[in-house]
């Protein structure tokens, strides 16, 4: 990274993440129908199931573990959450299908309590518990990943 360039938290370009899953074909299908991705490959191993998605701009993994657990996220203060630009023309729709499909969901007004910049948005869990915030986006054709949220 040169001396002049300036950290202000977006994403310009990340190949791919993973987002621990339970359920592959539950998340799968979340990520399908609601958020508007597209399957890629299905890889199922003794261990593990991976699902390769395309999100908009951004490949995503969704990942199973065997047997193992994810802890219970009972707050959007939790950690980790995936923050998504989406395109204004989409933004309606999925919000949309966000508030049919979620059990929790939340709006981002002025200062969340989040630690996230947007000043208007959505928080929500996915189908295995994740937590995604969404804000709607000017002059992108595409969803794409702006940042994480992780715990240090």
């Amino acid at each position: 990274m040169s001396g002049n360039m300036k950290a202000n938290g977006d994403v310009h370009h990340l190949d791919h993440f993973v987002v621990a899953v339970m359920n592959p074909e539950r998340a799968e299908k979340f990520y399908t129908e609601v958020m508007g991705a597209r399957t890629l490959k299905y890889e199922n191993s003794p261990n593990m199931t991976r699902v390769f998605m395309k999100l908009g701009e951004n490949h995503v993994g969704l990942f199973s573990q065997g047997t193992a657990t994810l802890p219970k996220r009972e707050s959007a203060n939790s950690y980790p959450r995936h923050s998504f630009q989406v395109p204004e023309s989409e933004y309606d729709p999925m919000v949309a299908k966000i508030r049919r499909e979620c059990s929790f969901v939340r709006d981002i007004k002025g200062e969340s309590g989040l630690g996230c910049s947007w000043n208007d948005g959505l928080v929500f869990q996915d189908s295995e518990g994740n937590f995604i915030e969404i804000t709607k986006a000017t002059g992108i054709s595409k969803t794409r990943l702006h940042h994480l949220h992780f715990d240090f």
